[in-house]
């Protein structure tokens, strides 16, 4: 499919690929180390994850309006500044993020709205960051 033709439903790809083009977080993380949907893929340390966890589609005067979709990027670590660490990371490429493309996917903005920790069952540190991304 031709990315221009892409929707929020594609927002994951672009999400990826944003990230993807950081050379920061891919030196902490590696390429295999950002992945969609399910934390238990890999026990690789650190790592990101992330799905979307809703949408909101805007249809104006029959025509379709900016699409905000919300997704969630869990960031996995060995300890609690690791996690945070990775996490800034994350936020200085994601937050405020404004008019480029993903995938060739374009993005309108990207930003910040709820953060989370956590520790797993077995003491992986995990910082939870929501993001409101419009496409």
């Amino acid at each position: 499919m031709d990315a221009d033709r892409r929707t929020i439903i594609s927002g994951g790809i672009a999400i990826r690929a944003i990230l993807l083009g950081d050379r920061d977080i891919v030196g902490a993380v590696g390429e295999e180390g950002i992945y969609p949907v399910d934390s238990r893929a890999s026990e690789r340390l650190p790592r990101i994850v992330y799905r979307c966890a809703g949408l909101e589609r805007a249809e104006v005067k029959g025509w379709r309006g900016s699409d905000t979709a919300t997704f969630d990027l869990w960031i996995y670590a060995a300890d609690y500044d690791a996690a945070i660490e990775l996490a800034e990371m994350v936020d200085g490429v994601l937050g405020g993020f404004k008019g480029g493309r993903g995938a060739g996917i374009p993005v309108r903005c990207s930003f910040l709205e709820d953060t989370e920790d956590n520790i797993t069952d077995n003491g992986i540190y995990a910082k939870r960051l929501t993001y409101s991304v419009k496409i």
